[in-house]
């Protein structure tokens, strides 16, 4: 369902396309249980993102990293 002010629906991959986008460099910092820090970026999030979507062994009901266009928010409207 789309709300009002939405044309179309609020998804994890547009969010990530979105700081792709705008906030590539942007530091993440993360800590693992393990106590390891990892550091990355957006531009990488993205990528190893699109990789996991291409992955062959991803389960059917699973569907595919949009891939047409570089962000699903690239998309024509739908009227």
């Amino acid at each position: 369902m789309l709300g009002s002010m939405m044309k179309q629906p609020l998804l994890i991959s547009e969010l990530i396309c979105h700081a792709a986008r705008y906030h590539d460099d942007a530091e993440i910092v993360s800590r693992e249980t393990s106590r390891e820090i990892n550091v990355t970026n957006w531009a990488v999030v993205e990528e190893q993102a699109r990789k996991a979507a291409e992955w062959p062994g991803r389960p059917r009901s699973v569907e595919p990293w949009p891939s047409p266009m570089p962000c699903p928010s690239m998309a024509p409207a739908r009227c």
